[in-house]
């Protein structure tokens, strides 16, 4: 829902790197968000194949974890319910 609310606001102009439309999704790019939703073995590969410049994640999520830990990623914000992590390239 997040992606949905950046595409309703931007429109053209964001790039999401996915929305809860799964149905429209590659497959092996819903591979991928499974992989991140569980922070599993070779979520960073995963991240580097789509070049974000920055990612927004539910806190609870394992991901964030591994994002706070990771010398490859600062959070530059944080609030009880999200993160956004950069990049540190």
């Amino acid at each position: 829902y997040v992606g949905n609310y950046f595409e309703a606001r931007y429109g053209t102009e964001a790039r999401v790197f996915v929305d809860d439309r799964f149905e429209l999704v590659p497959e092996d790019v819903a591979e991928d968000v499974f992989l991140l939703l569980r922070a599993g073995e070779g979520w960073q590969e995963a991240l580097d194949r789509y070049q974000p410049d920055a990612v927004l994640w539910e806190r609870e999520n394992p991901l964030t974890a591994v994002l706070e830990a990771s010398d490859d990623w600062s959070v530059e914000y944080r609030d009880d319910r999200w993160i956004v992590a950069v990049p540190t390239r």
